[in-house]
Order: C-alpha cells, then sequence, then structure tokens
C-alpha cells in the first residue's frame, strides 16, 4: 500500500491580496474514485505572504442528499476531524504545504467527499484553486453567525449562513462565467494498492475550466472503479512557453497565468509522484497571447518543436505515457493578427499529427471544429467566446482521451 494522490487542483497565485477570509466556513465537495481506509489532506498557503491559520478541519463521506451544501446534512458522527500533527489548530507557513495526519475516512470508487475548514482569524487570500464545471470537485461559503465550542463528538458547532463567493472574493464578478474556488487545501491524499494509477492532464483554461476533465473522471469511475485518478493541472492563460504575460488590467498584472507550462512540468516531474500518463493540450495562447500583447518575441513552429521533443525525451525517460492534443480553434478571425495566430496554430497541429503516431494524439482541433469552417469551433460544442468548449464539448474530447488511454488502464 502507498500513499497517492487520487484529487489535486492548482493554485493560480495572483501575486496580491483579492479577498479575505473571516469568521467563514468553507465548504469542499470533492469526488475521488479510490478504495481506502484512510485519507490525507494536503493544506496549502503556498502563495501566501503570512501564517495561514485553520481554526478546525473536518472531513467526512457525503450523505445520500443531493443538497450536500445544507451544512446540517453532515452534521453527524460521519465527520472526522483533521489533524496536522496531533494539533486542530492548524498552522501553514507563508510559501509552504502541510500534509495532515491519517483520516479514518472509507473511500470507495465515486465516494463524494466533505472538506470543512473554519477560517476564524481574518485571512487575506492571494491564491485560490478555481473550477468552471464542478462537478469533480465544488465549494460554498458560510458565515459563522454563532459558533458553540463543545465537547461533544470532539467537534465544533456552528450557527450558519451562506454567502456568495463574491462577498469574500470581489474578483470573481469580473470573470465572464461562473466559477467555484476553494483556499487552504490543493490535494487529497489516499492509501491504496501498489497499482493504483494516475493521469495529469496538463494545459491551460481549456483544462482548467474542467469541461472535459470531469466526464473523464465520471468514465474512470464507472469503468475502472477504485483503480485510477485524474489530476487536472491546467492554469487558465498559461502559455506552453513563456511566462505570464503583463496585464495591468487583472489583479496582480497578470501573475495568475503561471509559470510556462513546460516548466511547471519540469518542475512538478523532478519532486513529485509520478503519473503514469500525461495528457499534454496547451499552446493556444502562444498561439495568441504574443501578438494580443505586442510582445516583441513571437514563437514559432521551432520553439513548439523544441518544447515537445524535451517533453517527449523526458517521458520515456521516466517511462510516462505521453499522449498530446492538437490545438482547438483561436476565434480571432476578426483581429488584425489573427491571421498569423491561426496560421501558427495550423503548423503546430500538422507537426503533431506528423511527428507523434496515432495512438499518441487526441485530434481536440478535429473534436470540436466547425466541419465546415477550420477557424471556428462547432458552436454546439463551445462556450459564447468561440474557444473555451462547454460541456457537451469537453464531453466529446473526453470520449477521445478515454479512447486514447482505455489500453493502458487496469
Amino acid at each position: 500500500m502507498k500513499w497517492k494522490k487520487v484529487w489535486e487542483a492548482v493554485p493560480v497565485n495572483y501575486g496580491t491580496v483579492i479577498g479575505c477570509l473571516e469568521n467563514v466556513l468553507l465548504r469542499m465537495r470533492i469526488k475521488v474514485n479510490a478504495q481506502s481506509e484512510n485519507l490525507r489532506v494536503v493544506f496549502s498557503n503556498r502563495y501566501g505572504n503570512e501564517e495561514m491559520e485553520i481554526s478546525a478541519a473536518f472531513l467526512s463521506q457525503a450523505g445520500n442528499t443531493e443538497n450536500i451544501f445544507t451544512y446540517e446534512e453532515n452534521n453527524d458522527e460521519n465527520r472526522k476531524s483533521v489533524y496536522l500533527k496531533g494539533n486542530k489548530l492548524i498552522k501553514i507557513p507563508a510559501g509552504s504545504l502541510r500534509v495532515s495526519d491519517a483520516v479514518p475516512v472509507r473511500t470507495k470508487s465515486g465516494s463524494t467527499l466533505i472538506l470543512d475548514l473554519f477560517f476564524r482569524k481574518r485571512t487575506p487570500i492571494s491564491s485560490v484553486v478555481m473550477t468552471w464545471s464542478d462537478k469533480t470537485w465544488s465549494s460554498a461559503f458560510f458565515r459563522v453567525i454563532r459558533e458553540e465550542l463543545t465537547n461533544r463528538r470532539n467537534r465544533n458547532d456552528w450557527n450558519l449562513l451562506e454567502c456568495k463567493e463574491e462577498s469574500c472574493f470581489r474578483f470573481i464578478t469580473c470573470d465572464t462565467y461562473e466559477k467555484k474556488v476553494m483556499v487552504g487545501v490543493e490535494a487529497i491524499l489516499a492509501e491504496v494498492d501498489d497499482s493504483y494509477q494516475t493521469l495529469w492532464l496538463w494545459g491551460d483554461s481549456l483544462t482548467h475550466m474542467g469541461f472535459y476533465s470531469d466526464p473523464l473522471m465520471d468514465l474512470l469511475v464507472r469503468k475502472h472503479p477504485g483503480h485510477a485518478s485524474i489530476l487536472n493541472y491546467g492554469i487558465n492563460g498559461n502559455r506552453l512557453l513563456t511566462d505570464a504575460p503583463l496585464d495591468s488590467s487583472i489583479p496582480g498584472h497578470g501573475l495568475m497565468y503561471g509559470e510556462a507550462g513546460l516548466q511547471r512540468l519540469m518542475k512538478k516531474l523532478e519532486g513529485d509522484e509520478k503519473p503514469q500518463i500525461l495528457f499534454l493540450l496547451e499552446g493556444a495562447n502562444d498561439c495568441l497571447l504574443g501578438f494580443r500583447y505586442k510582445e516583441k518575441k513571437i514563437p514559432d513552429i521551432f520553439d513548439f518543436i523544441t518544447a515537445y521533443n524535451k517533453i517527449f525525451s523526458v517521458c520515456v525517460e521516466m517511462n510516462i505515457y505521453l499522449l498530446v492534443g492538437t490545438i482547438p480553434p483561436l476565434n480571432v478571425s476578426e483581429e488584425i493578427w489573427g491571421s498569423r495566430a491561426e496560421a501558427l496554430r495550423s503548423e503546430v497541429n500538422k507537426w503533431i499529427r506528423t511527428w507523434f503516431v496515432k495512438n499518441n494524439i487526441v485530434d481536440v482541433d478535429k473534436i470540436v471544429g466547425d466541419s465546415e469552417d477550420p477557424l471556428r469551433e462547432d458552436p454546439d460544442l463551445c462556450l459564447a467566446d468561440g474557444l473555451h468548449p462547454n460541456a457537451k464539448g469537453g464531453q466529446k474530447i473526453a470520449q477521445g482521451v478515454y479512447g486514447a488511454i482505455k489500453p493502458l488502464l487496469k
């Protein structure tokens, strides 16, 4: 048996305070595909500038109710306190992660976990985990109106009032599409069999939003119960080749777009447990953001080839099965530089289809592309921006990825 990640998401670093929690309970719903008797929570203050204090944390399996965000539904014997080195008060130093003590919560294939974090002390937040699809995980915030400390079942009892994320994080109202956020945690570990498999999804907002990762997780739960999981490492606005651009119009001036995806991946592979499969779907922002921000250096096909070759070589060395996705249409035909961006995308896709063998490719471009216009996505499969897949498009991408990895799964 080994401790392995059965859920993880990437904290987005804004580089500035974007909100504050005080007397707030954060409730998270997280689906896992693992058979285990014990779990650990990876608490995160990765990008914080001061110590984060979580006054209490509880972990449980969701009950049979559909409305799991009604707090009282899980206010029972099933809820287990989460400790850090035997302490109920959890303190995470700035710039750090902390792994909890083992929590005796039993899981099975498709189990839904409920993780509660109580922030009593005023806590400035500069980093959050986000999802738009909110099927594998979601969240809700509650104002603690009255806190009653009791010794009964060694827990806290609260009088709660649900509140909107906007009241804690003002920036959320600036997003075109509704999303859910969480703070203070970035992974769940489970004690599972040595043969347990993980699939890393690496990319930008096409991955980050969750519209294909969530249905892919559902496929694993149904067809490979308890044997494999999805770890989503997408970051909205991320580029494969280049760090975040400077954008003074958003909090933190664009730092949220993150370090270049290639460098992120190399660092992750150096210090983390390795996946059995890596699906790379990234490059759309490399094709368009350089033009949009009028940067001096615009990437060319040789930059992409160098990056892909490096990733391929590392995967071969580490015995990781690499799966590559083609880049879908950018929907920039009306921009003065749109034809140049689309030409670069087309050149990259042509190289992918030529260089990689068919079994290592998920042709996302063809999956969601409009059959009548190669520069557009099928409007039934994308959001209103014409770039990001919607739930229907995500389902089709998930089916494409699953078809490619099915022979590798147990």
